[in-house]
């Protein structure tokens, strides 16, 4: 399952691409293993503060049915989410989590005086 944004949204509706998540532009896959998710890996090409950028995101975790967990590294930061699923009578319940580490004196800072920008605009949504 590939999940596309906005800009190829057409292309979406004659092949069976799930488009979902606005900013994406484009997925290359890199690295696709034959029997798990786990290693699964691409790289993502997408919009964000109308600047293009590409990263590369792979799998690291996965339990069939339960959940997965990402791992990406970028300007000095690493990334990890992790998207649960649990069933119940009513439904099904999807989580996610997310975290950025800054590792690099340059991200840390820059971690430090974005920290309460990105926070506002969160608790705003």
């Amino acid at each position: 399952m590939i999940f596309l944004g906005e800009a190829a949204h057409k292309s979406c509706q004659s092949t069976p691409i799930i488009c979902m998540i606005s900013g994406i532009m484009q997925i290359h896959v890199l690295n696709k293993p034959a029997d798990t998710l786990t290693g699964l890996k691409w790289q993502e090409t997408r919009e964000m503060f109308e600047k293009e950028a590409t990263e590369t995101i792979w799998i690291t975790e996965s339990v069939e049915k339960e959940h997965y967990c990402t791992r990406a590294e970028s300007h000095g930061s690493i990334y990890v989410t992790r998207v649960s699923v649990k069933s119940s009578d009513s439904g099904t319940k999807i989580s996610m989590t997310f975290s950025g580490t800054p590792q690099t004196f340059m991200a840390k800072t820059m971690s430090f005086l974005m920290g309460s920008v990105i926070n506002k605009s969160i608790k705003k949504h």
